[in-house]
């Protein structure tokens, strides 16, 4: 039996509880699938993560009980970032998604073990088939040498972290990153010439997501969030980025959306959550740019509703900002924002402060006034209950805080 082409499937192809049925069958699996994990509650010891809320990542040969039989052919990817990628060496048919970690600190033994990991080989010799890649920190052995984390880290991003995804940047079509990498970037003027050099050479790459990590806590490296500026080299190894989420924790300040739009020319939805926000500068754009989606997710942050630095926005249908603000948002400074903007269908103003959520919406822009509603609540699964549309419109979920 060969089944071919699998793609993310929600369920295994074959269950465990059915395998006696094709005990004489042998069963071949080419392509790439996920599905939760089954049959445990424990937790796992070393990301204290419950076993069962865990990913199983199949990639070529492979399954619950056929893992065994093909041990030697099939890739397992955990999303458990500790477990990232298996500890032998592999040879899997479809490596189209590959899911890394990163150990900071655990540079030292690996550079002088003079040995390549299990991915950065499985990358340089099958690099051309890559298209997504994931590279996430792991917090094992993150805090052994609490003082010379940054110089730790500063060197994984010089050595390891920009050497992989260039090995990948002619057929790389989305990236998904820890923060802390890319606050790393900004912390050698080698990592900067690196980074210079691979101006504009990601031609393929769409989406790139940057994640907050929640291993790695930002207040044990004793030093100062990034600006969003300083970063804006990195951007620009993306010629034709047009999704991005920019979610950098307490590593990144955000500072103006100007710059960003400027070194992402061919943006379409921004999706931008940070901790440290300048309250004055984060909704200012001066530069004209067709973004259409533009969502500011900042819950803990005083940013008030004044969007009248968005007006070089002209095409942006759907626009939505969390904040932590005190001021209440006036029906007419709502009403004046699809003046300001006109192609504006959708307003969000999720007032955290206040425990509610104000929405505004104009079925066809520029006809009719825009229809106003307050709800008194301002949970993320709740919104998204009411309105299917955030799904779709604003391209991936607002996380809880």
């Amino acid at each position: 039996l060969v089944i071919t082409d699998v793609r993310d499937a929600t369920v295994p192809v074959v269950d465990d509880e059915d395998r006696s049925w094709y005990n004489n069958v042998q069963i071949m699996l080419s392509g790439k699938r996920k599905f939760p994990r089954r049959g445990t509650w424990a937790i796992c010891a070393k990301c204290g993560e419950v076993e069962d809320e865990r990913f199983k990542w199949n990639v070529g040969l492979g399954g619950d009980g056929l893992q065994a039989i093909y041990g030697n052919q099939s890739l397992v990817l955990l999303s458990c970032t500790t477990m990232a990628i298996a500890d032998q060496r592999i040879d899997p048919l479809d490596v189209s998604l590959v899911y890394m970690q990163g150990r900071p600190t655990a540079l030292e033994r690996e550079l002088s073990s003079g040995k390549l990991s299990v991915a950065e080989d499985l990358v340089s010799s099958r690099h051309a088939e890559i298209r997504n890649l994931i590279f996430v920190a792991c917090k094992e052995g993150a805090y052994e040498h609490e003082s010379e984390l940054l110089t730790e880290l500063a060197k994984f991003c010089k050595d390891k972290f920009l050497k992989i995804m260039a090995m990948c940047k002619a057929t790389l079509n989305k990236l998904e990153v820890s923060a802390e990498f890319i606050f790393g970037c900004s912390l050698n003027h080698i990592t900067d010439s690196q980074i210079s050099a691979l101006q504009g050479a990601f031609t393929k790459v769409t989406k790139l997501s940057i994640e907050p990590d929640r291993h790695m806590e930002f207040e044990r490296f004793k030093t100062q969030a990034v600006s969003s500026e300083k970063l804006i080299p990195f951007l620009r190894m993306f010629p034709y980025l047009n999704s991005l989420r920019f979610c950098a924790g307490k590593w990144v300040r955000w500072s103006k959306l100007d710059v960003l739009l400027a070194a992402c020319p061919r943006l379409d939805r921004l999706y931008v959550g940070t901790h440290t926000v300048d309250g004055k500068t984060a909704l200012q754009s001066a530069t004209a740019h067709h973004v259409r989606t533009l969502v500011f997710d900042f819950p803990q942050a005083e940013v008030p509703c004044d969007f009248s630095g968005l007006k070089s926005c002209q095409e942006t249908e759907y626009l939505l900002l969390r904040t932590n603000c005190k001021n209440k948002v006036s029906q007419t400074a709502m009403t004046q924002c699809f003046k300001l903007l006109p192609r504006l269908r959708w307003l969000f103003c999720i007032m955290c402060y206040q425990n509610r959520t104000q929405v505004a919406h104009c079925a066809v822009p520029g006809t009719s006034a825009p229809e106003l509603r307050i709800l008194e609540y301002i949970e993320p699964s709740i919104l998204a209950a009411v309105y299917p549309q955030l799904d779709s419109i604003f391209w991936i979920d607002i996380v809880n805080h």
